[in-house]
């Protein structure tokens, strides 16, 4: 007992910290530590005042102190785990989850902590991005600032979730004129391509008219793009909305036949498009404007290895659009030749292939291929 009562007795001179800590603060005491602005020790005693206590004045002074403890480490630069995960506890409290301005400087503290995260190669920063986001006010820029932060971290399809509040809404507009975002659409609705219901009924659900409106004008540029698999897939996102002009799908069909591949529905549908097209002259004449504005000029399936495949695909070209053949191998004559202007080189890559396959034929002009022989040899 006497020791007992020694060491109760000695125990607040040597550890006065100690007594302190076990010491309840009164709403004096806060303000002292608001207007000294000593934001730790204020939100470390804050819940010292009891729940019926907590009227307005509490209320304000807790608000201010929370915001200004985020704003004190932004400006310090204090980006540890140890103050991020104080910064989230805090968020958890009631007042604070209501707090819109407390809910704006976390958001902006996380941004730079996990940008640090990142550049430093932390462990486990994009699941910490991940907790956050979904703890988050779930705010549309706040959303994109972390997907810039993890576009070298993960694949484009997986930045999604922190985009998709972004095109949902009235303020799709503002946001889906962004190229970042429109490049995270395009990678989000490309895992549905193979399933037309599945796309459309995601587009339905995420895409709003107003952000729509924003991505047709790069889905109608990838249309004639020398990508493939961009150019399919704007004509089937274009085509689910009923957006494609008939000069548009006459462009596309047209690419098909003249890009490859030389097999599949779509072939044998552009194959009957451009015999109509044939029997057209203003729509064919359209289309030759649109495809001799194109550098380079369209014609990989003159390169193909099937030789017996190319020469039914060149006869096929010759009956039904010669224009575009004999504007192909001039242009290819006119690059050798040195005559003309051609920034970007050669336009016609599969030259030497379509001149090889119509020796002989009536598909181009027997004077180019005089010319071409007589520049082989310089």
């Amino acid at each position: 007992m006497k020791k007992s009562w020694i060491l109760k007795a000695i125990l607040p001179l040597l550890c006065p910290q100690l007594l302190l800590a076990n010491q309840s603060y009164t709403l004096k005491d806060l303000e002292v530590l608001e207007s000294q602005k000593s934001y730790k020790e204020y939100l470390s005693h804050a819940l010292d005042i009891r729940p019926s206590k907590r009227g307005i004045h509490w209320q304000k002074m807790t608000r201010h102190m929370g915001s200004g403890l985020i704003q004190e480490m932004i400006k310090k630069g204090h980006f540890s785990e140890k103050s991020y995960l104080r910064i989230d506890e805090l968020a958890n409290w009631s007042i604070f989850r209501a707090d819109e301005y407390f809910q704006l400087k976390r958001n902006q503290y996380a941004s730079k902590y996990f940008k640090q995260c990142l550049e430093n190669k932390w462990p486990k920063c994009t699941k910490g991005i991940r907790k956050f986001w979904n703890s988050s006010d779930k705010n549309p820029e706040l959303g994109l600032d972390l997907a810039k932060l993890l576009q070298h971290h993960v694949l484009d399809k997986d930045l999604w979730e922190y985009a998709k509040a972004t095109t949902s809404t009235e303020y799709g507009e503002f946001y889906c004129q962004r190229p970042f975002v429109q490049k995270i659409i395009v990678a989000h609705l490309g895992q549905f391509q193979e399933k037309l219901n599945d796309l459309k009924q995601e587009m339905d659900k995420w895409i709003h008219k107003d952000c729509w409106q924003q991505l047709e004008k790069p889905l109608r540029h990838s249309l004639s793009s020398g990508n493939p698999k961009a150019r399919n897939f704007s004509y089937r996102l274009l085509g689910l909305r009923s957006k494609l002009t008939q000069g548009e799908k006459d462009l596309f069909l047209a690419l098909y036949i003249l890009e490859g591949p030389v097999v599949g529905k779509v072939f044998n549908l552009a194959w009957g498009t451009l015999k109509i097209i044939g029997q057209d002259y203003k729509r064919r004449d359209r289309l030759f404007g649109k495809l001799i504005q194109l550098d380079p000029l369209p014609g990989k399936v003159f390169g193909h290895p099937n030789i017996e495949k190319v020469k039914v695909v060149i006869s096929f070209l010759h009956n039904n659009i010669p224009e575009y053949v004999d504007h192909y191998a001039r242009t290819c004559i006119n690059f050798y030749a040195g005559k003309g202007d051609f920034p970007n080189g050669n336009p016609t890559i599969e030259c030497r292939d379509l001149l090889k396959h119509t020796v002989g034929k009536p598909w181009v002009d027997p004077g180019i291929q005089i010319r071409y022989s007589g520049l082989r040899k310089l």
